[in-house]
């Protein structure tokens, strides 16, 4: 008995009722033409997963019934398509299993409710929906009269049992799969919006198999694809799971709006688990509570193979980087595609941060290039660099705002980097900016402002001029301004506030320091994997990767890790407070076990400072501009990060580590 099915990741917008409607019956439709009988979409497709409080504004649940209902669908095809359900004055996250009537049109069969909301991490579900209870099936009755079942259903398509878990149902440690496992299920589906962060994907995968495999079903993984409502970034990956085996892949990070994979499943292989399991079913499951249809068939006599979807750049050994340049490229596209603007502007310091926000524009312009260019001029990676440039110049405004303190290697490789990837490049000085309200606070003050006494004001100062200019060019040209604060520094505050924070996105806000100069190094060596034996270089990184960071906002010789501390040990200490949620003398001890070229009283020192900088800085991210979760943490106030603007800093127990 073999079944041919499909998978599918789309690129939405919340609230975009007829874009998203036109995505899923696109992806229907592909997957029909691909010969399958049943299609698995998104959670939420119908409205978009991140609509946020949307979702509490009156009469939105009965907007998604009527969307769902204008879908076309071809006649006997089976679809899973997610979207919020009310149902007893209380929102649920749903799913509804849908079929093609003789006249290509949707009839709703029923809807499975989801039962374990994802509420850590960026996740913040229970604010507007429900969860529903294992095993309870209730009715609903939709606007067209019919009443369907509502609940923890399973259906049954002429013996074929179909089952659901709903993206955090799968990584809960009850999951929904043993139940259904009991109940006989040849098919769990599985509709997800699971962010991007690097190195989560093999997770996915691994639940995926195991899924299958203990459960004895075909796994059926759909997942959002793309920057969907600005901050989070969705990378795609449809599997298709058979006997423990991942049997299909889909793309990830893809740059399209709709990508399906199909494959065959052999129903006997994966029914031979529950025959030699020795468990036996309950009672319940023996009568079967779900829902049967009587369908014209969805089962197939002769297919062909199924080939897994493969994608070089997953094999790489520097996987992680190239996950995080796809994933930051993919959310810059959507931000210029979304928003209808005419590109970015940036100030460009020929430091190390802005420079690889510049070179991901220029990637993320390569990768939708590459993606739409035909299979016979795909090996043309000299055209394809030309003609990334070419589109480069009028989408990309870089400006080098020079004060007395910057230098001329700083500036020499912001016009390198510039030209190296076709970006428009201007340098004007702020020198006399600085200078006519530095003159202005000296009318003022009892005795002129020094160095000695008024460091951080004069430092911030010249951030801070540099915003105005920058906004000003943006505007005009309806450009978006790119801010290009890193994760670590934004961790302790190291920015100056409406200076170089200026900016309505921060694209690499989720990178750590210690990767952004090693995707820096990546980038310049190693290149970005375009095909299996293609990659692109940018060989104009080199001029920044020699460099210390540094403000260059002092008159001598200014290092960021001397103002702060080395990043290794910044990072460490930070990953340590946001993911194990550490106290500081257990941090400690890690750190004097891990870093044993610094003395432990290096290392109190840092974590006295850290602790201090990262208090006092709250008040700062809450002002961020919004930026993307790349890593496993990040420092958005908004949906990862949540701390008081006050708080004492554990000042107690960092006074005792030494």
């Amino acid at each position: 008995m073999q079944l041919i099915v499909s998978s599918a990741s789309l690129n939405l917008i919340p609230m975009d009722f007829d874009g998203n409607k036109t995505k899923i019956e696109s992806a229907i439709y592909d997957a029909h033409k691909s010969g399958a009988m049943l299609v698995a979409l998104p959670e939420l497709s119908v409205t978009g997963y991140g609509c946020e409080d949307n979702f509490l504004m009156g009469g939105i649940a009965d907007d998604a019934i009527d969307s769902l209902l204008s879908v076309s669908i071809p006649s006997g095809m089976v679809a899973a398509i997610g979207l919020p359900v009310l149902h007893s004055n209380r929102m649920y996250n749903t799913v509804a299993v849908c079929v093609g009537d003789e006249n290509n049109e949707l009839k709703v069969l029923g809807f499975v409710a989801k039962q374990n909301l994802a509420k850590s991490g960026i996740h913040y579900e229970s604010r507007w929906f429900c969860e529903w209870n294992s095993g309870v099936i209730d009715s609903i009755e939709l606007p067209n009269g019919d009443v369907v079942p509502f609940g923890d259903c399973v259906f049954d398509f002429d013996g074929v049992r179909i089952g659901f878990e709903i993206c955090e149902d799968a990584w809960v440690a009850s999951r929904p799969g043993r139940k259904l496992f009991e109940r006989g299920v040849d098919v769990i589906i599985n509709p997800s919006a699971s962010h991007f962060a690097i190195g989560k994907h093999s997770v996915r995968e691994q639940f995926v198999k195991e899924g299958s495999r203990s459960f004895g079903a075909a796994y059926i993984y759909s997942n959002l694809c793309g920057c969907e409502a600005g901050r989070t970034v969705y990378d795609g990956g449809c599997m298709i799971a058979s006997n423990g085996d991942i049997v299909a892949k889909g793309s990830r990070l893809h740059f399209g709006d709709v990508s399906v994979i199909t494959a065959t499943i052999d129903l006997q292989s994966n029914r031979n688990t529950h025959v030699i399991s020795g468990i036996h079913a309950d009672n319940e499951s023996v009568r079967f509570t779900g829902v049967k249809i009587a369908s014209k068939g969805i089962l197939a006599e002769t297919v062909a193979p199924t080939l897994p979807y493969h994608q070089a750049w997953q094999e790489k050994p520097f996987i992680e980087h190239e996950e995080a340049c796809r994933a930051i490229a993919l959310g810059l596209r959507d931000w210029h595609k979304k928003t209808g603007t005419s590109g970015f502007a940036l100030s460009l310091s020929g430091g190390a941060d802005s420079g690889l926000v510049a070179a991901l524009l220029y990637l993320a312009k390569c990768y939708d290039m590459y993606e739409s260019m035909g299979d016979a001029s795909k090996g043309d990676i000299e055209q394809l660099v030309a003609n990334a440039k070419a589109e480069m110049r009028a989408e990309l405004d870089c400006v080098y705002q020079g004060s007395d303190n910057s230098s001329d290697t700083t500036m020499n490789a912001a016009k390198m980097i510039a030209e190296g990837i076709g970006a428009s490049f201007y340098n004007w000085s702020i020198s006399d900016l600085v200078e006519g309200y530095t003159s202005r606070i000296n009318e003022i003050s009892e005795q002129p402002l020094s160095w000695e006494k008024d460091d951080i004001a004069l430092q911030n100062i010249q951030a801070r001029v540099r915003s105005p200019g920058i906004w000003m060019l943006a505007n005009c040209r309806n450009k978006l301004l790119l801010t290009t604060g890193n994760l670590s520094e934004t961790t302790v505050g190291y920015f100056t506030m409406d200076g170089d924070s200026s900016g309505v996105i921060a694209p690499i806000a989720g990178v750590s320091k210690t990767r952004v100069l090693d995707i820096l190094g990546y980038l310049v060596y190693e290149g970005t994997l375009m095909s299996k034996n293609e990659s692109l270089k940018i060989p104009a990184l080199k001029c920044i990767i020699c460099q210390k960071p540094t403000a260059e906002l002092r008159p001598e010789e200014q290092s960021d890790e001397a103002d702060l501390m080395p990043f290794e040990v910044l990072d460490e200490i930070r990953r340590q407070v946001l993911l194990k949620r550490r106290r500081p003398k257990v941090i400690f001890v890690n750190l004097c076990a891990m870093f044993k070229d610094y003395t432990r009283e290096e290392l109190a020192s840092w974590l006295k400072k850290f602790y201090t900088l990262f208090n006092r800085s709250q008040w700062k991210r809450e002002r961020m501009a919004a930026g993307f979760h790349i890593e496993a943490e990040s420092m958005d106030s908004r949906t990862f990060s949540r701390f008081p603007m006050f708080s004492s800093g554990i000042s107690k127990e960092l006074d005792e580590l030494l």
